[in-house]
């Protein structure tokens, strides 16, 4: 019996959901806004905390040797939705010239199209040098921004450098998570 390349992938991938969705549903949290029309699930290694922009969501993890935030905010939105992403993609410059305000050495690492929950996004990824009290540090911000119900939607990480990488992973699952209520 021969069994095609085909066949194999999409069993795969169907187990690979199977066993991601189970080690997602236990040791984690789910928070849910209706107000602001989404709803996640994060991993106890996360707590949620109090930030100064007072977004809709906001965790930090526990870990003080590994530490990084993740942060929801929410607002209205009426403009034009494919406009708003196309100016986004002509002029991912105006994005980091954000960040260089505030940290002259922003430098734009990456910008794409992405995906939150099934509907289209953007992506800007940053890499800056903020002084923290015990010195200096290179960080690492991935910010999401996507528009849908006429709200418009910014899903940001961050994390010091050599962290960024080693928990990017975590990031990706705790995205997976989001739905639009």
């Amino acid at each position: 019996m021969k069994i095609k390349f085909k066949n194999v992938y999409i069993i795969c991938i169907v187990f690979a959901g199977l066993f991601q969705q189970s080690a997602l549903s236990s040791d984690t949290q789910k928070y849910s806004d209706d107000h602001f029309g989404f709803e996640v699930s994060y991993l106890d290694k996360w707590k949620t905390a109090s930030a100064p922009s007072n977004p809709a969501f906001f965790i930090k993890r526990k870990s003080s040797t590994d530490p990084a935030t993740m942060l929801i905010a929410v607002a209205n939105f009426t403009g034009d939705k494919k406009q708003f992403i196309q100016e986004l993609r002509a002029k991912p410059e105006l994005f980091a010239n954000r960040f260089k305000q505030k940290f002259p050495d922003t430098e734009l690492v990456e910008h794409r199209d992405a995906v939150l929950a099934g509907v289209p996004a953007y992506v800007f990824d940053v890499k800056y040098t903020a002084d923290i009290p015990t010195g200096r540090i290179v960080m690492r911000s991935m910010s999401l921004f996507c528009i849908q119900n006429e709200k418009f939607y910014l899903v940001q990480f961050e994390a010091p450098l050599p962290v960024f990488e080693n928990i990017f992973d975590e990031f990706e699952l705790i995205l997976e998570t989001f739905r639009f209520l």
